[in-house]
């Protein structure tokens, strides 16, 4: 039981040290409620012409799912000078994100929320909390998103990271968008330094899949989209 919430939860904690907190779906004060989980079905021919046979016949469900997916992903940060700071006018200045930095007890946490707010809740968000404890180097993990309400949100939030000199290309996928163009055709980007937007330092690495709401793999709802 959360004491701060008294909310129940499971923790799980896998193999590589994440730690996961399943807990019951939140229902909205309005009485609208959170979309089951979009699963790939077998035997569904839209999701064989999305990802393939093999895909849907391996990864495929042919039963629906209670789980809702992720509500916040928690990183920890050094406790460092303004990295806390840094990090929220990074994600506001970048992402056009709605950004905020709380104390809890003797840690500050950026908390960077995504999709809509309702009631002071973000449908999704990124916290990061300061620690005292030595972090482990980076290993390559990454997070996908999507930004912008249209392919125009998309493209401004791809020039904005572009004029912060950050875009990136992860030689592992086949996704090479180096300019607009590129991010463009492949309904994505990437980039991986948070930035000291006064300084133009790294201050966290974390690889960030960028997506348009026009990508083959959102899973809300969206309108055609003119490009």
């Amino acid at each position: 039981m959360d004491a701060a919430t008294g909310r129940e939860y499971v923790k799980i904690t896998d193999v590589y040290g994440n730690i996961f907190f399943a807990r019951e779906r939140r229902h909205h004060s309005d009485g609208k409620d959170f979309k089951d989980q979009p699963i790939v079905e077998k035997g569904n021919a839209e999701h064989v012409a999305l990802f393939g046979a093999d895909f849907v016949n391996q990864y495929g469900r042919s039963s629906s799912s209670e789980c809702l997916g992720i509500e916040y992903v928690e990183f920890c940060v050094p406790r460092s000078n303004n990295v806390i700071l840094n990090i929220a006018q990074f994600y506001e200045f970048a992402l056009d994100a709605a950004v905020a930095v709380v104390q809890i007890g003797t840690d500050r946490v950026a908390i960077i929320g995504f999709g809509n707010i309702q009631d002071g809740h973000s449908s999704q968000c990124l916290l990061f909390r300061e620690n005292d404890d030595a972090l482990p180097t980076y290993d390559g993990h990454h997070i996908a998103l999507y930004v912008g309400r249209d392919s125009q949100g998309f493209k401004n939030i791809f020039k904005q990271v572009e004029q912060a000199g950050i875009v990136w290309v992860n030689p592992r996928f086949s996704d090479k968008a180096t300019n607009l163009s590129g991010a463009i055709k492949w309904n994505q980007f990437r980039f991986k330094d948070i930035l000291d937007l006064q300084t133009g330092s790294t201050v966290f690495t974390l690889e960030h899949e960028v997506r348009c709401v026009d990508h083959e793999a959102f899973p809300g709802e969206n309108s055609v989209i003119e490009k």
